[in-house]
């Protein structure tokens, strides 16, 4: 039941953000997704830090919060039909500057969150 609450959650949070900030075109740099999935890369390194190393919350609680709301907030999906489209209208330099930040910033988010996480809790 908890799984099925906060995988609506994030699909509501989802649908808000890009409701907020639609695509205009193919042509638009996808910016908001790449917030997206920076932001849940950040949340998945805490709650890995919080379950995993600080026992501040329970396995269960984690599988809850990055399978259910952080897996219905983030999508590789969107990420791959930008990217896509980008190529079609020939936006070559877009498309993979975008996939390169998407790629980095999300490693490197995650990567500050545990860092970060080891120190506050």
């Amino acid at each position: 039941m908890g799984l099925a609450v906060s995988a609506i959650l994030g699909v509501f949070l989802r649908y808000g953000i890009d409701s907020y900030f639609p695509v205009s075109s193919p042509l638009t740099f996808p910016w908001h997704t790449l917030g997206i999935n920076v932001l849940g890369s950040f949340m998945i390194g805490v709650l890995f830090v919080l379950a995993s190393e600080k026992g501040l919350i329970g396995e269960n609680l984690r599988l809850i919060l990055t399978t259910g709301l952080l897996g219905s907030f983030t999508t590789f999906s969107a990420f791959s039909i930008q990217n896509v489209l980008l190529i079609q209208e020939g936006r070559w330099g877009l498309a993979i500057l975008y996939a390169v930040a998407s790629v980095v910033a999300a490693i490197a988010a995650t990567f500050c969150a545990v860092t970060l996480s080891r120190q506050f809790f």
